[in-house]
Formats: C-alpha cells, sequence, structure tokens
C-alpha cells in the first residue's frame, strides 16, 4: 500500500523496489528503475506517470 499526496494505491511488491529508488532521491532513469525491480520499462513508466498525475512524484531533467 503506497500513501502520497492524499492518495492511496495498491500496488504488487515488485514496485517496491523501484519506489525505494525514487524515495531515496536517486536520479534514475526508468531503465534503471525497470533493471532495480524487474518490471519492464512500460511498467515502470505507467507507474511514473500515475504518480507524477497525482503530484505523489515529479520528474526532473538531469543537469
Amino acid at each position: 500500500m503506497l500513501r502520497a499526496a492524499g492518495h492511496e494505491w495498491e500496488l504488487h511488491t515488485s514496485v517496491r523496489p523501484a519506489l525505494e529508488a525514487l524515495v531515496s532521491g536517486a536520479r534514475l532513469t526508468f531503465g534503471d528503475l525497470a533493471e532495480r525491480s524487474g518490471l519492464t520499462v512500460e511498467q515502470v513508466a505507467a507507474l511514473a506517470t500515475e504518480l507524477v498525475s497525482k503530484d505523489a512524484a515529479a520528474v526532473s531533467h538531469p543537469r
């Protein structure tokens, strides 16, 4: 269960490594997150899209 920004999601346990990486503040690509979690890049992109659309995450560009 993930609760953030006033929303609640019931997520599969396979998403946990990707979420932990995001919470760490590390700058990672979707490919990095997919590799860490065993998800596909498309699944990571869908997760990120959902979190960003609900203001539970933000996307930044590399410096």
